[in-house]
Formats: C-alpha cells, sequence, structure tokens
C-alpha cells in the first residue's frame, strides 16, 4: 500500500510507505497515526530540502512501537538526500511521539518513505 502526499512548494514532498508487520498491532494504524499527528513536519522539510543536483530524493524510515505505544530502533534505512539536519530531525519528531498501545508483549514495525521531489513550475 502506498500513501502519496504532495505539497505544492519550491520543493514537493511525496510519501510513501511500505508496511512490514511483526508480532504487533496493525501497521497500518500506526501509518495513520502518524499521518495524522506529524503537525507542521512536513512544511519543515520542505523547507530544509533542497534539491539543486538532482530531481528526486528518498529518505526511508524504520521504527518500531512497543506495547507502551514508545518509539524504538529508529533507523534511516535508505537515504538518497544525505542531508544529516533532515535525518536527525526526523529521528528526533518520531523519538518524541506516542503512538497507540499495541497488544501486551509485541511490537510493530513501520517502514515509511519520505519522497522529495522538485516542483514542476509552470
Amino acid at each position: 500500500m502506498k500513501i502519496i502526499l504532495l505539497i505544492s512548494l519550491s520543493v514537493s514532498l511525496m510519501a510513501g510507505c511500505a508496511i512490514t508487520h511483526k508480532r504487533g498491532a496493525d501497521a497500518q494504524v500506526a501509518v495513520d497515526y502518524y499521518l495524522q499527528n506529524r503537525g507542521s513536519l512536513p512544511t519543515e522539510l520542505s523547507r530544509m530540502v533542497s534539491l539543486d543536483h538532482i530531481n528526486e530524493a528518498n529518505i526511508t524510515l524504520q521504527w518500531s512501537i512497543n506495547d507502551k505505544g514508545e518509539t524504538q530502533d529508529i533507523r534511516i534505512e535508505h537515504d538518497t538526500l544525505h542531508n544529516e539536519s533532515v535525518n536527525t530531525l526526523l529521528i528526533e519528531h518520531l523519538r518524541t511521539m506516542k503512538f497507540p498501545k499495541s497488544p501486551k508483549f509485541t511490537t510493530t514495525t513501520v517502514e515509511y518513505t519520505y519522497k522529495f521531489q522538485k516542483s514542476q513550475t509552470r
């Protein structure tokens, strides 16, 4: 399943997700919660990202959510943007989020990809 979000600014931010499920709650619930509760993060990312020499870049995050709704094992799985400030912002934002609780003694693993593309101006 892919979720796509397009923000029309100088840099377009498109988001897609691929979900893995390991003994926990429905990972789609976690993705939906993330999309609804990330606040101004897409706007901040659009301001930070400059695609001067490339047309597109991707950052794939992976994290686990324990049975208390806490994020764990947050990491960058794939990164073609190579911007440490953006990576730090994404990781810190996830670290502070509290997700819905999973069933006792389980974890839910989520993978989410941000896609940055140059805006097409006419």
